[in-house]
Formats: C-alpha cells, structure tokens, sequence
C-alpha cells in the first residue's frame, strides 16, 4: 500500500494459519475406539501430500474412581444365604395355574403395542408363515379379491423356531401390551431372549461422508437434470466415480464425521487467511496547552504546507482482519421414530479459489489523489437446506460453477457435493 499523496509504499506481514476443527459427540463403549473424522489437508507444501488425508480416531475407558470393593462379604453371603432364606422356585412374571399340563409354566411378557408389527418386520420368516396360511392365496389371478390372514404371536414364536407342543399357546392382549405364553421352561428361555432382542435399543451415531469432485460441465449437468427427480443418486455416484477413474473428474475435497441424533457436528478445514481491510494515517497527538497559554498568534497560525507536512509525519497504520478460507461442513442430523429415516439439516461452504486482490485504475491526472489499496476478493460456494436420508443413500447436496479458480478460467467446468448418511449402531454389533 502507499501513503496517500506520499509516492512511498509500505510492506505489512502477515501470518495465516492451517487448521482442522471439529465439534461433534459420539456414543461409545468403554475401550473401544472411534473414527472422529477424515480430511483432506489444505495448502499442503510437502511433496506427496497433495493426495493424502488426514486421519483423527479417538479411544475411550471408563476409570472408577473408587477402590476396588472387598469381595469377601459376597462370597459369605453366597455361600451361607440360600440356607437361611432359600431362593422362590418360581421365576417373577410365572403365574402359577394348577390347571397347566404338566411341565408347562405361564409367562406374562410387557411388550410395545406394535409387537404383532414389529416382530413380523424383524424376520422374514414370518410374513412367509403368515402367507402360507392364507388358503386362497395359492392359485389365485392377480385382480381376484384374496382373504387376508392377519398373523398372530404364535406364528411369530414359531418362526423364530421355537417349539409349542400339545397345551401350548401364545396370544398377545393388545389392551395391555402383554404377551401371554404358555410352554415348557425350556422353551420359554427361548421366547424370553426372543423378547429381550424386541425390547432392548441400542444407542446408534449417525454417520456421513462427503465427498467434492470437479468435472466438467456438460458432463455434471446432464447428471443432475438425469437424476433429479431420484431420492437416490447413487447411480449418479458410481457415475462419477467412472469418470474419476478414467481422468475426466478428479476429488477436490472428501470429508468424514459423525454423531449422534439431535447434536449439532462442525467439521472445518481451513485456513485463517489474513488481509488489510484498511489503512489509514494516523498523526501524532500534539501536546495539550495549558488553559492559561495565549492564543496562537496569526503569524503561527497553521498553512497548508505546514499541514501537508505534518500529515506526511504521521504513522501508516493498516487494520488487519482474519476471515477462514476453506471447507466448512456444519450437520444437525436426527433419527426418526421409525429408527432409520434420518432428517438432516446441513449447511456447506466451500472456498473453490484462493482470495485474489482488486488493484484501483490507475489515472495520469495530478489533480487526482491517488491511494493504492488493493481490495480482497473471495471466491465461496454455500448451500443451506434440510433432506432426508435412508441408510446408505447418497446424494447429490450442491453444484456449483468455480468463478475464480486458476483450472476453471475460460473451460466449462463445474464443482459438485455428494453426501451419504449410515446408522452406526453402538454394540455387540462393532466387530
């Protein structure tokens, strides 16, 4: 920049800085480790690092704070006090009927009031039961009216390939949400741990991966204008990757985050670019008079050379700003009651080209003050909205055209954003 008037120019330094940042929460087990997030570096020197990704995984244990207890009083108690107080032979939740046949016991399971649903939906197996009872359904023409047979618990037990034998049932009061059997113990642990698959939920992350690609024009619009009536893009996907793989698309970005449901996540690769938004002169404060000095007489009274001087005295002081510079992925992700459609909220920004400087026009008049101070331009794609996801469905979440970038100047060359969501169920499940 140059001092106003002054022809002098003068150099600021500044400093940028490269980081990562991510803001998320997770569900975890104790001593399990999790993936926190990918990332592909920006403004990488190094050679060889262009391509690389950047990997963070975080480890968590549960550390009691107390002292082991003294098993010593257990063990007394487990050995010495089923004799003074034995154990009730019968389980909780066996109702005792004289009336059974023999070696038979009754068992009251509390179960959701979509338990006939709900089951049915988990395996196959019993829809294909229930079909097979339907005696109209073999032999029938397509637009013949068919009997539905609504299927019930004892068809759902015994597609889980538990056994009735003669005198056992299974019936489901829906006015209570109770599942009513009757069985032999042995089978009954059967229909209890059946049950306790139903009831117990466990804790699941959302997980979501992105990735950036650039290609060319033509090439992505004919994609967008194919797919865009499709919940699913991914056949736009596999798409693009073919291109990718014969040189015709390349990756410019790929990012990997998860959380759980109803918690906002950030993940941001950026860089803290600094600029001079402004500079101005500034003189140096004159020393206050006293209230009784006299006035300054005429003769000293400032001129306009005196004053052009004392302008050209002062100090050159530029105000330097910060403002991020690259990819910011920002996620508020919730699971619907249904347990696997997940409605998102997402905001996406992407800096495609680095900020380049607007220098003034110059003009030959002398009349004319002449201030050199080159403004900053910066190049930025945003996309805010909200979409919904299956599992494993990938979408196609923004597209825009590079305005700025070195590679895209006079070339029909456009920039696109690909999302896909997955459940992470946390569990016995993680191998």
């Amino acid at each position: 920049m140059a001092q106003t008037g002054s022809g002098l120019r003068a150099d600021v330094r500044v400093t940028d800085y490269y980081r990562v940042n991510v803001t998320t929460a997770q569900t975890m087990l104790s001593g399990t480790a999790r993936l926190l997030g990918v990332w592909k570096p920006e403004g990488a020197q190094e050679p060889g690092r262009e391509n690389r990704l950047l990997v963070a995984i975080v480890r968590a244990d549960v550390v009691p704070l107390l002292a082991a207890l003294d098993r010593q009083l257990e063990t007394i108690f487990a050995a010495h006090a089923e004799k003074l107080r034995p154990t009730p032979t019968a389980a909780p939740g066996v109702v005792q009927d004289p009336s059974l046949p023999a070696g038979m016991i009754i068992r009251r399971f509390k179960v959701v009031p979509s338990f006939l649903s709900a089951a049915a939906s988990r395996d196959s197996a019993a829809p294909a039961a229930a079909a097979a009872a339907d005696p109209f359904a073999a032999g029938s023409m397509p637009n013949e009216p068919r009997m539905t047979v609504r299927i019930t618990a004892l068809d759902i037990l015994r597609a889980q390939g538990i056994v009735f034998p003669q005198g056992a049932s299974a019936n489901f009061n829906a006015a209570t949400s109770e599942l009513i059997v009757r069985n032999t113990p042995e089978n009954m642990a059967l229909v209890e741990t059946f049950i306790d698959t139903l009831t117990s939920v466990l804790p699941i992350n959302v997980a979501f991966n992105t990735q950036i690609v650039q290609a060319d024009g033509t090439f992505l619009r004919k994609l967008e204008e194919e797919y865009a009536s499709r919940a699913d893009h991914g056949k736009m996907w596999q798409a693009v990757e073919e291109a990718i793989a014969q040189g015709r698309a390349s990756y410019v970005q790929s990012l990997w985050i998860g959380t759980r449901s109803g918690q906002r996540v950030i993940t941001q690769v950026r860089r803290e670019y600094s600029y001079v938004s402004e500079a101005a002169t500034e003189k140096e404060e004159a020393p206050k008079k006293a209230a009784d000095s006299k006035a300054t007489p005429p003769e000293q009274a400032a001129t306009p050379a005196a004053d052009d001087a004392q302008k050209a005295d002062g100090r050159l002081s530029p105000v330097i700003e910060m403002r991020p510079v690259g990819t910011s992925l920002e996620l508020d992700p919730v699971i619907d009651p249904d347990g696997r459609t997940i409605d998102v909220n997402y905001a996406l920004e992407r800096d495609y080209a680095a900020p380049t400087l607007r220098l003034p026009l110059s003009s030959d008049d002398p009349k004319v003050m002449k201030l050199d101070a080159p403004a900053t331009s910066f190049h930025r794609a945003r996309m805010t909205t909200s979409i919904t996801y299956l599992p494993g469905m990938i979408r196609l979440i923004g597209i825009w055209k590079p305005e700025g970038a070195p590679n895209a100047e006079g070339a029909d060359v456009m920039q696109a954003a690909f999302m896909r969501a997955n459940l992470d169920p946390v569990g016995p499940t993680d191998k």
